[in-house]
C-alpha cells in the first residue's frame, strides 16, 4: 500500500480515517467521494485542502461513515459527478468552480478543472 499516488501531476497523499476527521473543514477546498457503487474509483475520497491533497481509500467504510461526513459539512454545495461520485464543495469557491465547470462543459472531469484552477497549490509530480 503506497503513501502516495500521483494523479495527472498532483501528488495526493494517504490519510486515515481518523485523520479525515480531525482535518479543519476552513482549511478543506472540495473533496469527492467515490461510494462502493462507483464503476472506477471504488471506495476512494480526494480531497484537496489549501495547500495539500489527500486520498484515503477503503471498500468498506463503516456503515454511515459517508453520511456522517456529509452531515458534517451540510452547507456545503454537493453535486452528483458521476454515477457514485459526489463532489462536495466548499461554500466560498462553490459558484466560481461551478461555474467553471459549466464554462467547460466538463461536469464528469472535475478532476480536471480543480487540478487546472488550483494545481499552483499542490506539489507536482
Amino acid at each position: 500500500m503506497e503513501n502516495t499516488i500521483c494523479i495527472k501531476g498532483v501528488i495526493f497523499k494517504r490519510i486515515t480515517e481518523s485523520s479525515f476527521k480531525k482535518l479543519d473543514p476552513s482549511n478543506v477546498l472540495f473533496f469527492m467521494i467515490s461510494q462502493s457503487g462507483a464503476i472506477d474509483r471504488c471506495g476512494i475520497i480526494y480531497l484537496f485542502t489549501e495547500t495539500e491533497s489527500f486520498f484515503m481509500e477503503k471498500q468498506d467504510y463503516k456503515e454511515g461513515f459517508i453520511d456522517e461526513i456529509l452531515l458534517s459539512v451540510p452547507e456545503w454545495g454537493l453535486i452528483n459527478v458521476y454515477f457514485c461520485d459526489f463532489l462536495v464543495i466548499k461554500p466560498a469557491i462553490y459558484d466560481s468552480f461551478v461555474r467553471e465547470l459549466c464554462a467547460r462543459n466538463l461536469r464528469y472531469f472535475w478532476f480536471e478543472t480543480a487540478i487546472d484552477v488550483y494545481d499552483s497549490r499542490y506539489k507536482c509530480c
